[in-house]
């Protein structure tokens, strides 16, 4: 394995892993839409910047904008919005366990809407949901942990991972015809303008005006740390990395937001969500490897980067 490119991919998880934290201490001063546009807007400038230096700036052809609009709306706007509003009700780790569920999530649409086989990976499935119950409900027995509006956060957040299954389900019926930062670029560029309304109507700029340094640095931290040097860290790792050994050290990102969680934001340590999110993990890890095994090939861990949701890989928050 490449020192180089595990430094990589490492570098990339760990700026996504902090990205919950920084959300949820800059909801305190922005409204959820707001902060989506402020950071999506950063975004499109980081990564713009960054295909600008090699050359590989252009406007995708008419054609493809209806199918990437929607995509923006489904697996960026909805995803993103349902997971800010969770985290203005839960915590920054549990969020990040929940959201960890993607993969999961995806891989039993995969099944319902693309007849892809269940072979191998229902125990990852059973694993993955008992995980999910487990950090939404602390503990508590199931008929307790789903009561409402102590877990309104959680379920939006577990929300949150069907819209962006179903997301990634369509657009793996889509052919790969382009480079997928140009892709991410025009998602992102499709969900400003969506995020757009929002800004105004929460006077959006009136907000920006009184918010504070440390609220500044948070909003430059998602938008250029996690749209712009953590997305091109990622892409560097796979010219060193084979593509499922980079995907791996996703599971890394719901370590750095507990961390965080706990020692930054004085959230509370819970054992039962660590183990939740321990089963969250051993789950995604065997329904991966299910797939890989079948069809001989990394498997498609549709994994939640901070970022532009693109069809090859993007994330959430």
């Amino acid at each position: 394995m490449s020192s180089r490119g595990t430094l990589e991919a490492l570098g990339a998880v760990v700026i996504w892993g902090a990205s919950f934290a920084a959300t949820k201490r800059l909801l305190v001063e922005l409204s959820p839409g707001t902060l989506l546009f402020a950071r999506t807007l950063l975004g499109m400038l980081a990564i713009g910047a960054l295909l600008g230096t090699r050359g590989r700036l252009r406007v995708l052809a008419l054609r493809e904008w209806p199918a990437l609009a929607a995509l923006a709306i489904l697996g960026m706007v909805a995803t993103q919005l349902l997971q800010a509003w969770a985290l203005e009700v839960s915590t920054s780790a549990k969020t990040a366990w929940l959201v960890a569920m993607n993969p999961v999530v995806t891989a039993a649409l995969a099944v319902v809407l693309l007849g892809e086989s269940l072979r191998g990976k229902l125990l990852g499935l059973t694993i993955a949901f008992a995980g999910a119950v487990l950090v939404t409900g602390e503990g508590r027995p199931l008929a307790q942990a789903l009561v409402l509006p102590s877990t309104r956060g959680d379920l939006l957040t577990l929300t949150s991972t069907l819209t962006f299954a179903l997301y990634t389900v369509w657009a793996r019926t889509l052919a790969p015809r382009q480079d997928p930062p140009l892709v991410a670029l025009h998602l992102v560029a499709f969900a400003g303008l969506a995020y757009a309304p929002g800004f105004v109507h929460a006077g959006g700029a009136g907000e920006l005006a009184r918010l504070s340094v440390p609220g500044w640095l948070s909003l430059a931290y998602l938008g250029v740390g996690c749209s712009g040097i953590a997305f091109l860290l990622y892409y560097a790792s796979l010219e060193h990395l084979e593509a499922s050994r980079a995907a791996a050290f996703i599971y890394v990102e719901p370590l750095i937001a507990q961390l965080l969680g706990v020692t930054v934001m004085g959230e509370p340590l819970s054992g039962a969500v660590l183990a939740g999110g321990g089963a969250i993990v051993a789950g995604v890890y065997l329904v991966s490897r299910a797939g890989q095994r079948r069809t001989g090939k990394p498997a498609d861990t549709q994994h939640n980067f901070c970022v532009d949701n693109a069809p090859h890989g993007g994330g959430t928050i």
